[in-house]
């Protein structure tokens, strides 16, 4: 990540993307991404980058499961009953 786009956020709350957010809470990090139409939280422990990655995982799993069973897109399987 760049550090021009987000010089005046803390490093705490800077996104890990441009879709994926990470911010630090007391004793754990707090996920945020959109998917389904829909805001998505997730808490994760550990490290930052601990915490990045499990992001990112999870992200992907959500938008996978968009992509298969959305109603929505004519590549989906549900779009094809």
């Amino acid at each position: 990540m760049s550090s021009g786009a987000h010089a005046g956020t803390p490093a705490a709350a800077r996104p890990v993307d441009d879709a994926l957010q990470l911010e630090r809470a007391s004793d754990h990090w707090v996920g945020r991404f959109r998917a389904m139409a829909s805001p998505c939280e997730i808490l994760l422990a550990g490290s930052r980058r601990d915490a990045e990655r499990a992001l990112a995982v999870a992200a992907g799993e959500a938008r996978r499961v968009e992509r298969k069973f959305s109603r929505y897109r004519p590549d989906g399987i549900v779009h094809a009953i």
